[in-house]
């Protein structure tokens, strides 16, 4: 484990289409919550093709917001995007224990 503290403005993405970017990840994020409130997106990509892995990461500049992209499902770039924490809810308990193992 390495000393850097986890960063609750942090929110991993996975799912993304492969058309995704950067820019089309804070578009969305900004229009929906405000661009003040975005502080900056990565698109994770195979280093030798420079090609999506199809997931990323978003950070906000507000707590409270990145509490509330949390709570609900998003739709960028036409992939569907659903919080872990949000899935557990509409599942089974035996179900959202094997996520949240997997997930962790």
């Amino acid at each position: 484990m390495g000393d850097q503290a986890a960063n609750p403005l942090k929110l991993f993405l996975g799912g993304l289409s492969y058309d995704s970017t950067e820019e089309t990840i804070v578009n969305y994020f900004a229009e929906k919550y405000g661009a003040d409130k975005v502080s900056e997106a990565q698109v994770v990509r195979d280093r030798l093709t420079s090609q999506s892995r199809g997931f990323g990461f978003v950070t906000f500049t507000d707590e409270e917001v990145a509490r509330q992209v949390q709570t609900s499902e998003h739709m960028i770039d036409g992939a569907s995007h659903m919080p872990p924490y949000t899935k557990c809810l509409e599942m089974r308990v035996e179900q959202c224990h094997r996520l949240q193992l997997y997930v962790a």
